[in-house]
C-alpha cells in the first residue's frame, strides 16, 4: 500500500461525504473501499445494504438503480457507478449473497 496524506471528499448520489475532507491512504494491493464510520453508514442507508461482519450485503436486483459514487481527491473527480463499486460474489455460475451459501 501506498501512505499519503491527501484530502479526499465525494458525494454518493445527492449525499455529500467528508465534507470537510477526509484522511486517505492509496491500497494498490486491494479493490475494497472503506472509509470513516458515519460516512459509510450514509452509503449504507443509501442504497439499502444490511451490515454484515464489517461488509454490507445489496440487492443484486438494484444495482442499475444505485446512484454514482464520486471520490474528489486533490480537486480531480472520480465518478464510479454501482457496477464498479459493488463486489459481486459469483458461486457455480450464480452470483449469490453470502448469507445465502451453505456448508456442504
Amino acid at each position: 500500500w501506498y501512505q499519503r496524506r491527501v484530502r479526499v471528499g465525494g458525494m454518493f448520489g445527492a449525499e455529500p461525504l467528508c465534507s470537510g475532507g477526509c484522511i486517505a491512504i492509496a491500497d494498490t494491493g486491494s479493490s475494497l473501499m472503506t472509509g470513516p464510520t458515519d460516512e459509510v453508514a450514509k452509503i449504507y442507508k443509501a442504497v439499502g445494504a444490511t451490515p454484515v461482519s464489517g461488509a454490507a450485503i445489496v440487492d443484486c436486483n438494484k444495482i442499475s438503480t444505485l446512484p454514482t459514487f464520486t471520490i474528489t481527491i486533490g480537486g480531480t473527480k472520480f465518478p464510479l457507478t454501482a457496477d464498479q463499486y459493488v463486489l459481486k460474489e459469483t458461486e457455480l455460475l450464480q452470483t449469490q449473497r453470502p448469507q445465502d451459501k451453505t456448508n456442504m
